[in-house]
């Protein structure tokens, strides 16, 4: 499944523009948006880049690098006109993932996911936090559903 069909759109999909807004049930319209999202694919379905415009107009932005083969190599993202921090994935002879490493726009790198596979093939993922913000929700997605869970700040504590 590539990413077009993850975001349930169909066809050959360049773009995608999202709005968020709210019904006005008084006027009975919608509200201008507060904010959107544009996101762009390559011809063969993969996400390639995104900006999500924030209501305080920021400008949150993300790109996606793959390799020869096609396999996730690089993501990259920034705020507004900043520098960039990094992610980049890599995979063991079989074409598994089994690192993903955090590096940040100060230099400094950090294995943020560790991948094994049984000999049935069974993956196990570890995934280490970095440090916490204090006052900050983080949300920690669970691969192969849509799921995904906030851990308050208190809870982060391991």
């Amino acid at each position: 499944m590539n990413d077009v069909d993850k975001w349930k759109v169909r066809g050959a999909v360049k773009t995608l523009r999202t709005e968020f807004a709210a019904w006005d049930l008084n006027q009975q319209e919608w509200q201008p948006p507060r904010h959107f999202s544009l996101v762009a694919f390559l011809p063969d379905g993969k996400i390639s880049d995104s900006d999500h415009h924030n209501p305080d107009g920021s400008i949150s932005h993300s790109k996606w690098f793959y390799d020869e083969t096609g396999r996730l190599a690089e993501t990259q993202y920034w705020m507004n006109d900043g520098p960039s921090d990094q992610v980049l994935y890599f995979y063991d002879d079989a074409a598994r993932h089994v690192r993903t490493v955090q590096a940040n726009q100060d230099g400094t790198q950090r294995d943020s996911e560790a991948c094994t596979y049984d000999l049935g093939r069974r993956k196990t993922k570890v995934h280490f936090l970095g440090p916490q913000k204090p006052n900050v929700t983080y949300s920690y997605g669970i691969e192969g559903t849509e799921q995904a869970h906030g851990a308050p700040p208190q809870a982060q504590r391991l």
